[in-house]
């Protein structure tokens, strides 16, 4: 979910493990991205793995992709979505 808290804007990841990391938005490496990077969370023990950033990249009109890391992996998550028409 992404929402504005203020001045800044904030992803919120409601997760299946029950917890709910927040994000806010940081400076991408493309014009095509938008990246967000873990600022706090909810229901997150010291240690617990959790959400820690997301950019997603609009690769045309029709697709984009969305790109996850987490406090346990060193590589992303990567989901592809195509627009159905």
């Amino acid at each position: 979910m992404i929402h504005p808290d203020g001045k800044r804007l904030l992803a919120t990841h409601y997760c299946a493990a029950h917890n709910q990391p927040r994000m806010a938005l940081v400076p991408s490496k493309a014009p095509n991205q938008v990246a967000f990077d873990f600022v706090d969370g909810t229901n997150i023990a010291p240690g617990d793995m959790h959400m820690r950033g997301v950019v997603f990249t609009f690769v045309d009109a029709d697709h984009h992709e969305e790109s996850w890391t987490s406090t346990g992996s060193a590589a992303p998550s990567v989901f592809k979505f195509t627009r159905k028409k």
